[in-house]
């Protein structure tokens, strides 16, 4: 059984190789059924679970990194299972392969308390202050050995926890950053919001629009959101329009009253002057 089981990793491994993902999937499911040591069995699930990140099916590979896990404690298997379990949104699974890589060495402790950061974040409702404090607290400790791809992630993590605080400045100089690296739907509307808050309505919709072209590929879970703000924003306007138009309309009719009572004190000094009584020669 663990030479068939090998045997049929290996080919699952070859087939994924040439480009037939759904070959290797059944091969890997035909090496399962037949067994073998925990070792083996575990690489055959770490096998699958890899394919199964490729496909981007992240609930099915966290399920296999765990089993593997069950077989052979694996740090740098939990390292992998800590990330697909963000992934898959197990928050409680993170915390939990968090603790223990903190310090192992095994992973950068900027890169767990990052994900010790999100979780904070994702989760928080947007008027509490002391979890977006210590999610921040987290990542002010967030510096060397943070993976490339995840720098920008940190500042957009910075910057929603600024715009939680009230701390504006900073949150448009984190999401700012974010965005210098890499253009999403997420860190617009990020940015959106806060200028938004800063008052800068005209850099604020300029993000809404963008939104809602790229809304047609992307379809953005916020773009509700999006379109609300728009609309206040447009009827904002067209209120500040429709006063200042009636603002100017008064001031006109005011013109018009004082020019018209010019004109009638003037006519009645004429007229007074032409009836006034004729004085007589003194007798």
């Amino acid at each position: 059984k663990q030479n068939s089981a090998e045997a049929f990793r290996q080919l699952g491994n070859a087939r994924e190789a040439e480009g037939n993902p759904d070959l290797a999937l059944s091969v890997y499911d035909l090496a399962l059924q037949t067994g073998g040591t925990g070792g083996i069995v575990a690489d055959i699930y770490l096998s699958r679970a890899q394919l199964y990140i490729n496909q981007g099916r992240f609930n099915s590979a966290l399920a296999d990194l765990s089993r593997s896990l069950e077989l052979r404690d694996d740090i740098t298997v939990r390292v992998e299972r800590m990330r697909m379990a963000y992934a898959a949104g197990d928050y409680e699974t993170v915390e939990q392969d968090a603790t223990i890589l903190l310090g192992s060495g095994a992973v950068s402790d900027s890169e767990v308390n990052l994900y010790l950061a999100r979780i904070l974040i994702d989760r928080a409702s947007i008027d509490d202050r002391d979890t977006y404090s210590t999610a921040l607290g987290l990542l002010n400790r967030v510096g060397a050995g943070l993976p490339t791809d995840l720098i920008p992630v940190a500042d957009e993590y910075r910057a929603r926890a600024h715009l939680a605080l009230g701390n504006l400045n900073d949150a448009l100089t984190a999401v700012n950053r974010a965005l210098n690296v890499l253009q999403t739907g997420s860190r617009r509307y990020l940015r959106g919001l806060i200028y938004d808050a800063r008052g800068e309505t005209n850099a604020a919709i300029q993000d809404y629009y963008w939104l809602v072209t790229w809304n047609e590929v992307f379809d953005y879970p916020f773009i509700d959101d999006v379109l609300r703000r728009i609309q206040v924003i447009q009827d904002a306007r067209a209120q500040a329009t429709a006063t200042a138009q009636t603002a100017t309309q008064t001031v006109l009719d005011a013109t018009a009253t004082i020019s018209a009572n010019r004109t009638a004190t003037a006519e009645f000094h004429a007229t007074a002057t032409a009836n006034a009584v004729t004085p007589t020669p003194a007798p």
